[in-house]
């Protein structure tokens, strides 16, 4: 059994989501098959870590699909849908491979994952306006009107 698969590059464009958010990946490939061919493609969200691609396993979408038979190249399209699970806050690139072949596509950055809450950046400016405010309001309270 001879199997070849081109996956296209995605060329996607980066997008917000959000933890528990449904994303579905669609993938258009050629490929040839000496025989009706089972095999299984996944989508996944994925970061570098050290320089290692680190997939976000718990978020994997998997579909199992049947390549018929052709000795010419065939086009395929297909949607894989996965949901956003035990992510954290980032950018994560998306991943879309063809298990146990080393067929695959990816793009990096092109899923921004925030929780939609304040970040340490907007609650620090929120402490300091406070404190601010609470330093300038007896100095204006001292001021009379004219």
């Amino acid at each position: 059994m001879t199997l070849q698969v081109s996956l296209r590059p995605l060329g996607l464009v980066p997008k917000q989501f959000y933890p528990g958010d449904t994303i579905r990946a669609t993938v258009s490939f050629k490929y040839t098959v000496a025989q009706d061919t089972k095999i299984t493609l996944q989508a996944v969200p994925y970061q570098y870590k050290l320089g290692v691609l680190d997939r976000v396993g718990s978020s994997a979408g998997q579909k199992e699909i049947t390549l018929t038979k052709a000795m010419t190249p065939a086009s395929k399209e297909v949607s894989i849908d996965f949901t956003l699970t035990n992510i954290a806050d980032g950018k994560y690139g998306l991943l879309v491979e063809a298990l146990d072949t080393g067929y695959y596509v990816l793009q990096d950055n092109l899923i921004i994952v925030g929780t939609g809450g304040a970040g340490i950046t907007d609650v620090l400016s929120m402490v300091v306006t406070i404190i601010m405010l609470s330093v300038m309001i007896p100095m204006l309270e001292g001021v009379e009107k004219g």
